[in-house]
């Protein structure tokens, strides 16, 4: 399998990057900006990470083609650059 970087994104304060419990399409590398990973269990919502520059969420359930098992939300504009499946 190959992975390929491309096409700046930029998420707004508050936007969701990836669902937790959605098919995995693409994968972010963030360049600027901070995102939190939320996993929801029994109805609560736990902050389990907080990812800034050089950091990369959504690639676990993109490289094995599971569902992700977490949330990612932009804390402040956030650019990221798209990691995909080639």
């Amino acid at each position: 399998m190959t992975l390929e970087i491309h096409d700046r994104k930029v998420f707004d304060k508050g936007t969701r990057l990836i669902r937790q419990g959605e098919k995995p399409w693409e994968a972010y590398l963030i360049h600027t900006g901070r995102v939190q990973i939320i996993r929801e269990r029994y109805g609560q919502k736990h902050v389990i990470a907080e990812l800034g520059p050089g950091d990369v969420c959504g690639e676990m359930a993109l490289l094995n083609n599971r569902n992700h098992h977490s949330t990612a939300v932009a804390l402040e504009q956030t650019v990221t650059y798209v990691i995909d499946k080639v």
